[in-house]
């Protein structure tokens, strides 16, 4: 008879330490308390139709971290263990002024859709940090509204396919 009261392990090296890792992500919870759960980390049904609703700002708010895992994802996939240097490698990619030299690259691929809302969030932004431009914090902030409208309407492999060309473009540039 199998325990399924624990989640199985697996060892990961990293740096030559081995760090059991959890492969049974799901939580052992009774089931209302699973759905409470589950409800906080999934959309509403009723947004996937629109986010017209929502603020540039807030759909921003949101792209910000939809980029920021994606992109940590990647890094830590990458195998790299240091955690200052991925911080080091993450800061060329998640920026204003790469964010606005990114959606550049991006905008003709754009649909009529998610060009709306791109320059609804790059419109809706105001001051911008002494590190960038007005102009490159205007499109960063348009690019981080259509990650967050994509991710609201669960369009995560558009979300991919974008960041591919994006990521993409951002390490190539950094190594001209």
């Amino acid at each position: 008879m199998v325990d399924n009261t624990k989640p199985s392990t697996q060892k990961y090296t990293c740096s030559g330490y081995e760090t059991p890792v959890c492969t049974d992500i799901s939580p052992h919870h009774t089931n209302s308390e699973q759905k409470n759960h589950t409800a906080a980390f999934s959309a509403d049904a009723s947004l996937h139709s629109t986010t017209q609703s929502f603020s540039g700002a807030a759909l921003a708010y949101l792209g910000d971290s939809v980029l920021e895992i994606a992109l940590r994802t990647r890094l830590v996939q990458s195998g790299i263990c240091d955690t200052g240097k991925l911080n080091d490698i993450a800061r060329h990619y998640v920026n204003a002024r790469a964010q606005s030299a990114g959606i550049a690259q991006l905008e003709p691929m754009l649909t009529q859709e998610e060009t709306a809302v791109y320059h609804r969030g790059r419109n809706g932004a105001g001051g911008h940090p002494k590190s960038c431009t007005a102009l490159e914090y205007r499109r960063a902030t348009g690019l981080e509204a259509l990650l967050g409208h994509l991710f609201l309407c669960q369009q995560y492999d558009r979300i991919q396919e974008l960041l591919d060309v994006y990521f993409s473009y951002i390490k190539h540039s950094m190594l001209t």
